[in-house]
């Protein structure tokens, strides 16, 4: 009787192993069936250039009008220490001079719309704009705290805002060269303003909605330009959560990024496109969030993020973001939020730009080491 027992337990066990071992297989065949077919990368690595070889690498910036790409480094001659920019040449890409700045490293960088000036802000307490093809300091302006970032006004480029790390936010005046000509409304917490985005004026809207988006750690909010010189700026708040790491703004659309570290409140690194629009009324601003990704969970260092114009497609934007957890610089499709491309590096992306040779788009991405060149692949 035990025997049979016995026997009659062996044949139900390998009868229930058989089904599993049918159920994997034919599971195998269909997830193999479904895979879809290994789409092409958007962006094809074009060419790698060292800018440091010790690393200290921090921002990238272009001028189209130049044909010039500009890195931030630590200079590369002992016997003048302190930092500058490593100018490349966009049409063959290869470095050339050293342009040696500032006394600490350099938080943020943008060039002149019209011309040959870059403005820098570093930790060494200064705002100092360079001609370029000079390789000339033309004008310094001295604060009492560390400077972090800065920008030009897109509509008027006599003035630019610089941020500082009490989080005080600055309009200068390149006429005026021994002061800041107006301090912007505080608002929110003292931390330092990380990221200063302008937006310029829309030039098929009778609404002034133009003016610096401002990101510190703990808030984030538009500033609104006021229509004459003596109006004051209108604060409008994001409706977004920090710690904030960097602002980018697409122009020809009006739409700005906002990206944040991970925080108790939100597990991953977040980047939300915004767009502004009046209220009902029509007599204010607010802010919308139109897209929102999620990415990787854990974000060490502060970079900085882009929104780009797609290359194929003029009604749809580019987000383009370092990923700590991806090991890369990460693409997401404005329009549908998903990742379609992952550009893989050798340490964390610190900035991201683009550049157009010869109607040709091409992607940057910056380690602290490393400046990686990546060709559209239409």
């Amino acid at each position: 009787m035990l025997c049979v027992q016995e026997c009659e337990k062996l044949k139900k066990q390998l009868f229930e192993t058989n089904k599993l071992l049918r159920d994997y297989r034919l599971g195998s065949k269909l997830s193999e069936a479904s895979q879809p077919k290994a789409k092409v990368p958007l962006f094809s690595l074009e060419k790698c250039i060292e800018i440091s070889k010790p690393g200290g690498c921090r921002i990238v910036d272009v001028c189209d009008l130049l044909g010039m790409i500009l890195v931030s480094q630590p200079s590369p001659i002992e016997l003048f220490t302190g930092y500058g920019v490593r100018k490349i040449n966009s049409l063959d890409m290869r470095p050339s001079e050293f342009v040696l700045i500032h006394q600490k490293p350099i938080r943020d960088m943008a060039f002149h719309c019209h011309d040959g000036l870059v403005l820098t802000a570093s930790l060494d307490k200064t705002v100092k704009i360079t001609n370029v093809l000079t390789n000339s300091v033309v004008q310094t302006y001295t604060h009492d705290s560390d400077a972090w970032s800065c920008a030009w006004d897109l509509d008027d480029p006599k003035y630019f805002y610089a941020g500082f790390k009490t989080g005080a936010v600055y309009l200068h005046d390149i006429r005026m060269t021994d002061r800041y000509v107006l301090e912007l409304p505080r608002f929110g917490n003292k931390t330092p303003a990380v990221s200063i985005q302008y937006i310029k004026r829309p030039s098929c809207s009778s609404f002034s909605k133009c003016g610096p988006a401002v990101g510190k750690l703990s808030d984030c909010a538009f500033y609104n330009k006021p229509n004459k010189e003596d109006g004051e700026y209108k604060v409008v708040p994001l409706p977004t959560m920090g710690p904030y790491t960097s602002l980018s703004a697409e122009q020809l659309s009006g739409h700005f990024l906002v990206s944040s570290r991970p925080s108790p409140k939100q597990s991953r690194v977040t980047h939300t496109v915004c767009e502004l629009v009046t209220d009902q009324r029509g007599d204010d601003l607010v802010c919308n969030p139109v897209q929102v990704i999620r990415a990787g969970r854990t974000q060490l260092q502060l970079t900085k993020s882009k929104l780009l114009p797609h290359p194929d497609d003029p009604s749809s934007l580019l987000i383009c973001a370092g990923d700590e957890d991806a090991h890369g610089a990460l693409i997401w499709d404005g329009s549908s939020g998903y990742c379609i491309d992952n550009m893989k590096t050798e340490s964390a992306v610190l900035d991201i730009a683009h550049v157009k040779v010869d109607q040709k788009p091409f992607l940057m991405s910056l380690t602290d080491r490393m400046l990686r060149i990546f060709s559209w692949n239409n």
